[in-house]
């Protein structure tokens, strides 16, 4: 009896380490989930469909790219849950992807060309790149901000950029005339850009008064350009044409701070007597002992402001004229 007990105890203490093995092997077996960066760091392709991969993405990661690649989203858009995404190598490449909290094309890239097509960004920092261009197709960009001299940063497609900050001299080109940039805010250590192609930039605001901005196209409208200083002063844009190229004068945009007054007393002599003379033609069914009457005792002229804002191409040819 007391030696079946001991084979007994032996089988069993022999099962135990049996299955323990067993699932020590199996998991031995199940290899981890990588993460995007490893996918990213390992894979020999140079175009990733993210759609048909398997890997791991948390919230709020950091994804370097090192390598000319293409990652994309596949037919659809891949969310990147706030991920910041910085480029590392020249032709590096990302389509379909929403949700990028920040891209970085970093110093490394050189004077190399990083693409982004049909993404959504809330900011674009660029600190490397050149004349070969940053190339931005069908994004929406909520802020870009250029950070490296010589950079040419191009709008393709339907692009829409809510807000740039030159931080060096660059060039904003567009090969499209769907493409838009509402704000471009330049520092004042900036003292040139050039603006080329079919940019169109709703308005500039430059801080030196040393600052000139390049016209090299035809097609480039800005409908609004000024220089504001730190003491709040405010000067015309200087505009330099390249070879061949007529440039009409930008407007500037309108100061609403101003007062009634002020704002008439920039009315040329002229254009007050003309408003004065057609007041006086009116008919008047007050009474004219120059009196005035019960609810105006003491009438004056008042001379409505209607600043025209204008659309100008560079030809000088206002496309579109009409009151703000």
């Amino acid at each position: 009896m007391k030696k079946n007990g001991l084979i007994a105890g032996a089988l069993a203490v022999l099962f135990t380490f049996a299955s323990v093995s067993c699932a020590n092997s199996v998991a031995e077996e199940i290899p981890a989930t990588p993460s995007l960066q490893d996918v990213i760091t390992t894979t020999e392709k140079t175009s990733v469909d993210l759609s048909n991969e398997v890997f791991e993405l948390a919230d709020n990661s950091e994804i370097v790219i090192t390598k000319a690649i293409t990652l994309t989203g596949g037919s659809s858009k891949y969310d990147f849950k706030g991920a910041t995404v910085k480029a590392k190598a020249s032709g590096a490449r990302l389509e379909n992807v929403t949700n990028i909290k920040e891209l970085i094309i970093d110093e490394a890239v050189g004077d190399g060309d990083v693409t982004v097509k049909n993404c959504d960004i809330e900011t674009l920092t660029v600190k490397g790149g050149g004349a070969n261009s940053i190339h931005i197709e069908d994004v929406v960009v909520k802020q870009v901000a250029v950070a490296k001299e010589g950079v040419r940063l191009v709008l393709e497609g339907a692009s829409s950029v809510a807000s740039v900050e030159v931080k060096a001299k660059c060039v904003l080109d567009s090969s499209s005339t769907s493409a838009k940039i509402s704000n471009v805010k330049v520092e004042a250590a900036v003292k040139n850009i050039e603006i080329k192609g079919q940019m169109k930039i709703e308005k500039l605001v430059a801080s030196s008064t040393e600052f000139k901005v390049t016209i090299s196209s035809n097609d480039v409208k800005v409908e609004a350009a000024v220089v504001k200083t730190a003491d709040g002063k405010t000067a015309k844009v200087t505009v330099e044409a390249a070879e061949g190229i007529t440039v009409k004068e930008i407007p500037q945009p309108s100061d609403e701070k101003k007062s009634d007054s002020e704002k008439a007393e920039e009315k040329k002599p002229e254009e007050v007597k003309k408003e004065s003379d057609e007041v006086k033609d009116q008919p008047n069914d007050k009474d004219d002992s120059g009196k005035g009457d019960a609810d105006n005792p003491n009438p004056v002229f008042s001379y409505k402001y209607e600043p025209l804002h204008a659309v100008y191409s560079v030809t000088g040819v206002p496309q579109e004229e009409v009151p703000q």
